[in-house]
């Protein structure tokens, strides 16, 4: 399924406009839903299937240049664009794997921000799995 997936993402990457995050109504509800998920100064988050990057910014709004962004995708040719869409900050980490083996660290995240991804992601217990290792744990 990863290489499946990276085939179509690459195919699809330089024409790809996620209406999601476009100006008007349907931005408005990526704000709330960015707000939504809790994010603070200093936090350190992986956006697992992060495609161009579109939802980076909204993310990195909310952790500041105080904390940190890994972006991971299959596709290179995402990754390539998310490089650009976040290229003027120092605390984006770009990471071309499959999101359920990025090699980040175990208990050491704040959060994972899945947005219009985890539809794509399979077996989803694997991701699962990985997130939850890599998640800090609560005490």
């Amino acid at each position: 399924m990863e290489t499946e997936n990276r085939e179509i993402f690459n195919g699809i990457a330089g024409k790809y406009i996620n209406p999601w995050c476009i100006p008007g109504r349907k931005r408005k509800k990526i704000e709330k839903i960015a707000d939504s998920l809790g994010l603070k100064k200093g936090m350190k988050v992986l956006e697992p299937g992060c495609g161009r990057g579109d939802f980076s910014s909204f993310i990195l709004e909310r952790i500041t240049g105080s904390g940190f962004l890994y972006l991971a995708d299959v596709s290179e040719k995402m990754l390539d664009y998310a490089g650009k869409n976040t290229g003027g900050f120092e605390n984006v980490k770009l990471i071309r794997k499959c999101a359920c083996s990025t090699g980040i660290k175990e208990n050491s995240l704040d959060a994972v921000a899945a947005f219009n991804s985890f539809p794509h992601f399979y077996p989803k217990q694997k991701f699962v799995d990985h997130f939850s290792k890599i998640l800090k744990k609560n005490k």
